[in-house]
């Protein structure tokens, strides 16, 4: 190990330890005090908790879940993937990437799921994080799904696009809203640009949960008209 690297590490090493004493660092779930060794698996949730966290159903059980929202004809999704259930706790590291500015959290999650996804031998030419509306962004700061997506990029080696799809109209939140409400409330909010389509490729869109798929199912009906082959749902949780 040379010079520059050793101190690179400890001058890394005293700052960690700096702000954990001036803003110390918290587990997502249970605001207990992070220490170092006890968050190898994630940072930002202790590993005893990543342990028990309950796993998401295969893909197959997925498909058929987003199959009771969706007929043979409106569904666009290929395959969906997703790491946990949307169990109480999973949902409290959702809240807080999604509201709660952990903005680190949400890249190590997302090495997490690309990791997961490599194992299971899944591939594609990009990676394409739902987009949120320009007011959206201006609110919370980021988009939670891109920054999921730039942490899987590092895990799969396969590059994030920002460029593929946008929000063109504000839509709300959709957590309150059914299925058939979802759907009307996405009903052309979300376009591809044609100059940034792959023909017949696979892509896998990014977002924190998948629920009824609506979101998801409107984005690869937007990147399906633009000429991609294979549309590939990957999230954090589902529920």
């Amino acid at each position: 190990m040379d010079v520059r690297t050793i101190v690179a590490r400890t001058i890394g090493r005293i700052a960690t330890a700096v702000a954990d004493v001036v803003l110390p660092r918290t587990c997502a779930v249970t605001d207990a005090p992070l220490s170092e060794g006890t968050e190898r698996l994630i940072p930002g949730i202790l590993d005893a908790v990543v342990e028990v966290l309950p796993p998401a159903a295969c893909s197959d059980e997925l498909m058929a879940g987003l199959a009771r929202h969706h007929d043979a004809t409106t569904l666009l999704i290929d395959e969906a993937h997703a790491m946990w259930e949307a169990s109480d706790d999973v949902m409290k590291i959702i809240h807080g990437i999604k509201y709660g500015g952990r903005k680190k959290l949400a890249y190590h999650v997302g090495i997490a799921v690309g990791r997961m996804l490599v194992l299971r031998g899944v591939q594609a030419a990009v990676l394409v994080p739902v987009p949120i509306h320009t007011a959206r962004r201006r609110e919370r700061g980021y988009n939670q799904a891109e920054c999921i997506a730039r942490g899987m990029e590092e895990a799969m080696q396969v590059p994030v696009s920002t460029n593929m799809l946008w929000r063109n109209r504000y839509t709300g939140t959709q957590t309150a809203l059914g299925a058939a409400a979802r759907r009307n409330n996405l009903d052309g909010s979300i376009v591809a640009n044609v100059e940034y389509s792959l023909i017949g490729a696979t892509v896998i869109v990014v977002d924190d949960v998948l629920t009824t798929g609506t979101t998801i199912n409107t984005c690869a009906w937007s990147l399906k008209q633009s000429g991609v082959g294979s549309v590939i749902a990957a999230t954090v949780a589902a529920a």
